[in-house]
């Protein structure tokens, strides 16, 4: 089981497509446009999607605190490029690639806030034992 989707609201939706669609490039993904609006699909390449909207009640989007959505990526160089192109195209670094132990032994990842503030965790799973000192 896995999760479908998830949504992100943006107040500056043509802003948030060229971040998201360097993104997306670098993840191995795609942007997708949807709606009339301005909303967009970044289709991830295991299936998964996020949405990016302007939220549905028409009040301005507002970063959820606490809320981080996690994206796994196939390798550790996956991790480093997505998070660079990440920055370069305007997100902010909430923390560099490398490996995370307080979250296992197998866990890389890297920290980026998109234009809007929206959280990202850019993650590899190491295979078992990888990169460990015997």
């Amino acid at each position: 089981m896995a999760i479908g989707y998830c949504t992100l609201g943006s107040n500056h939706l043509r802003e948030a497509l060229g971040f998201y669609t360097v993104l997306m490039d670098r993840l191995g993904g795609m942007v997708t446009l949807a709606g009339e609006d301005g909303s967009f699909c970044c289709e991830l390449p295991d299936g998964g999607m996020i949405w990016v909207v302007p939220p549905l009640d028409g009040l301005p989007a507002t970063v959820g605190n606490g809320v981080m959505i996690g994206i796994v990526t196939e390798s550790e160089a996956r991790v480093d490029a997505a998070h660079a192109a990440a920055v370069l195209a305007g997100g902010k670094s909430e923390g560099e690639p490398g490996p995370r132990p307080q979250y296992g032994p197998a866990f890389y990842g890297a920290y980026v806030r998109d234009l809007d503030g929206n959280k990202l965790a850019l993650v590899h799973f190491r295979e078992e034992g990888a990169g460990q000192a015997p």
